[in-house]
This record gives C-alpha cells, structure tokens and sequence, in this order.
C-alpha cells in the first residue's frame, strides 16, 4: 500500500507508509480479503476503463469534474503515450471490470494510497501483476488532485510489473517523477521538502527509505524516498530524454515473475546503458546531484536552477582555500553502500593553483570520486575516477570560485539492497600545489595512510545503525567542519 499524503498550505509533504503496511496490514474491516471503501455512486470516464466511486453524494460533482479529468489525462500520458501498462482487471470487484478509484475517508488519512492484493493474474508475461485500486481522501484540494492521481496510478502501474519489489524508495522516486512528467508545467515536486530531504544527508544509500533505522536516526520525519525524485530524473535525463520511458525500462529489468527478491533495484540500474555497471551509474549521480539551486550550471538537471538553496547537496566539510592543509580528513558521518561524502572548498577571490586530491577508502567496497570546480563563465569543469581506480588526481582550480570533492562508497561486487547495506570510511587529504606540478603517482595508500580496519561486519539485518560508538575519529579540525547542513552556504 502506498501512500501520498496532502500537500497543506504549510508545506507538508506527503508520507509513504508501505514498509509498516506491508508488514502490518490495515486492520479496518473494509481491507480484508481484497475489500473497498464504502461507495455510495459511480462515475464511469466514456474514454477509459476507469470508474470514479464517491461516497457522499455531495462528492458526485467533484468525482465527475475533477477526479475523473484528472485520472483520463494521467491515463493517456502514462499510459496510452509513455507506455506504462494499464492496471489487471479485478475480477468486477467494484461493480466493473474498471479501475476503481474511491474518494473516500477510511486509511487515507488526508491524502491517498494504491492499495495491490492477490496472487499474480497474469501469467507468463515475466512479471508479477497484481490488480490495485485506489483511494482519495475526500478533503484533497482540487487544485492538487491532478497530482495525487498521476502519482498514484504510477503505483498501480508499478504494481502490473513487479507487484513483489521490495524497494520503496525506486517506488515514491519513479511515481514522483512520473507525476511530473503528466503535468510539466506545475512543477508540484518542488516547495515540499523532500528534495531537501534526500540532498541533506548524502552518505545515506539509495536502497533506504523514510522508514529505515539509518534514515531515522538523522531525521525522523523526512521525506526522503519522495525526495528520490532527485534520482529518477536524473535517470530519465541522463539516459532517456525526460519523457519516463527509462524508469518504465528500469522498472521491467527489476520484475520477476516470481515472489522473490532477485533481481533487484541496483540489478536494475546495470541495464539502463550499455556497459555501465550500477557502481558507474551511481557515481555520476554523485556527480550530478551537486548541481542544484544556485549551484545549477546549466549542463545537468534541466530544472534545477528552479529549486530550493535547501536543495544543495549536504557537506561533510565546507574549507576556506586557506585551509586546505593536506591535513587527512575521516568523515563523521560515513558513507553507506551508494552514499557519498563531500567536502567543498570556497576558492574566494580564485587562484592559479592545483588542489591535489588523495584518497584511500576500506577496501571491503569499491570506491569512486567525483568533482567540480564552479566558475563565473559557463558549465563547471567536472571529473571522475571510476570505482576501483586509484582516488588520486589533481584539479585546476584556475578562474574557479568554488570546488567540491565526493567521495563515493559504490558498494561490495556483491551488494545487495534487499540485505544489510553497510557503510565505511575512507581518508582524503587536500592540498594546493602549483600550476605545471606532476600528478601524485601513489597507489598504495602511503600519502595519507590507511583507515582504521573495517567494523566487523553486524549479523543482524540493514536495519540498524552501523555507527559504533567511538569507533572513527576526525582528523580535521572540528572548527572546520559543518555537517548536516542543506547544502553549502
């Protein structure tokens, strides 16, 4: 079940509960065995397989006006036009063979859900269909309707391929985007604080959601799988161009036919290019997700210069070029399985000099770096070390104004998001150096040292922190470090 919570003049956000429901399903009667919302009249689309229910008779004008409108354009774009599959038909549970959709009160709490039930219905298709319905809480404002719709029929579409896919965050990410993509223009993603969310804390993993233990301990209210959108169209912009047609590919590579857990999510991302594994994937995201709010440089997300400043990526430290020392850095906050760490450097009024970079990391996971360097005049210059290469490289800071290193944990060759997802440390040291200054040529680690042996590898599930007390210490100076900050002020 999954639920998108009304957006309120105060900017609430909506609030996913599918973990806790699919493990504790509602206990409200209307629920069990596949049941419905009490319906008191019907309004069927005359285009579409698609019938509007309304409980109050008052409702009947806003079902036929509003709801219904709003489920035939959703429809035609996702469906008729991206080519997401329409929903399974119920068996005519609801008095039809037409997707079901209740304005209704009961578990929507303000806002709405797709709720998916039974075993698969289609067989032979390589995937796991099961038919949903869908609930509207009857108090959403008709002027965010269309955008609870177009997001809650992405789940149902969700459900027809992979019913059985255990990730929320490639759920709320794909829905979000894909409402995005019927009604381009409102841009109804930005202004709620998910996006926030997500760009706060970077260290965290891509297969984490709100409800994770890790996800929790730095923020108990976020957002931060809806904030996932980040992601999504980063996907659809990177590989695809824009219209949803690359998560609907993401989303048929993760299905199985079966109810199991393989293939999953970072299985998935292996297909979306040719010869990039997820661990590449995931790295230019890393890179890519720098550039929001005043950061855009007009060569990444085409929205992004429309965003928030709270949507500029969290740093782990934030320098003055006076105090980049060489001095080794051990982040706080450490990097999960697809999770990032960055620092950022103000180069003031700019210089001709070389900010040499040298990292090592566990070697329990692979390891990647990304960077930027900000000018006045045109894209940033950007850079990438691939996972598994040495993380040493020096950087021409001539005519910038800001720079940023991030330091990428891609995961264990074996990681998988549906077991534990671990995080680990890494070492980076900073320096300047002149201009025409050969590349360092270490490989082995010498310039800064080794981390600390890896943490012992807990032998519980991911969902618990792996944060022993006391067990990594910061090398740089704590006056220098800002963390847990939207982005870089």
């Amino acid at each position: 079940m999954l639920f998108f919570f009304a957006a309120q003049p105060a900017l609430a956000a909506p609030f996913c509960q599918l973990p806790r429901l699919r493990e504790h399903p509602p206990a409200v009667a209307s629920f069990k065995g596949g049941g419905r919302p009490a319906s008191s009249g019907v309004v069927d689309s005359k285009i579409y397989p698609v019938r509007v229910h309304y409980r109050r008779p008052v409702d009947a004008e806003r079902a036929e006006k509003v709801v219904l409108p709003a489920l035939e354009t959703a429809w035609a774009v996702q469906i008729d036009q991206v080519g997401w599959p329409a929903p399974p038909p119920d068996a005519g549970r609801g008095g039809s063979n037409a997707y079901d959709v209740y304005l209704t009160n009961e578990e929507t709490y303000g806002g709405a859900y797709v709720y998916g039930f039974g075993p698969d219905v289609i067989d032979g298709d390589d995937w796991y269909s099961v038919p949903t319905y869908m609930a509207l809480d009857e108090g959403i404002a008709d002027a965010e309707m269309a955008s609870f719709v177009a997001h809650e029929l992405n789940h149902a579409s969700q459900y027809t391929i992979d019913a059985w896919e255990w990730s929320t965050f490639v759920w709320e990410a794909t829905a979000e985007v894909m409402a995005d993509v019927v009604d381009d223009k409102s841009n109804d993603y930005i202004g709620y604080g998910a996006m926030e969310d997500f760009q706060e804390f970077p260290f965290l993993s891509l297969a984490f959601d709100g409800y994770r233990d890790q996800v929790v301990a730095v923020d108990p209210y976020s957002f931060y799988e809806y904030g996932g959108i980040v992601f999504g169209m980063f996907v659809e912009e990177r590989y695809g161009t824009g219209d949803g047609t690359t998560l609907l590919a993401l989303w048929d590579a993760l299905a199985q036919p079966t109810q199991t857990y393989e293939p999953d999510f970072v299985d998935a991302l292996a297909t979306l290019d040719d010869g990039t594994s997820a661990a590449e994937l995931y790295t230019e995201f890393a890179l890519w997700r720098m550039f929001a709010a005043s950061l855009d440089d007009g060569a990444h997300f085409e929205e992004a210069a429309l965003w928030g400043e709270g949507t500029r990526v969290g740093a782990e430290a934030s320098l003055t070029l006076d105090q980049v020392d060489g001095t080794p850095i051990e982040p706080v906050e450490k990097p999960y399985e697809l999770g990032t760490s960055y620092v950022f450097v103000d180069l003031g009024e700019g210089t001709d000099e070389l900010l040499r970079v040298d990292a090592v990391g566990q070697q329990d996971v692979q390891w990647s770096l990304v960077w930027a360097v900000w000018t006045d005049d045109g894209p940033a210059r950007t850079g990438t070390i691939h996972p598994g290469e040495p993380l040493q490289v020096d950087i021409d800071l001539a005519g910038g104004t800001l720079a940023a290193v991030g330091v990428v944990n891609t995961g264990r060759e074996t990681f998988d998001p549906d077991q534990m997802v671990i995080r680990r440390t890494f070492q980076l040291s900073l320096s300047t150096v002149p201009p025409g200054t050969s590349e360092p040529t270490d490989t082995d680690g010498t310039d800064t040292g080794t981390p600390t042996e890896p943490e012992p590898a807990p032998q519980s599930c991911g969902c618990r922190s792996l944060d022993p007390t006391g067990a990594w210490v910061i090398a740089l100076a704590l006056p220098l470090l800002s963390r847990r900050r939207r982005g870089v002020r």
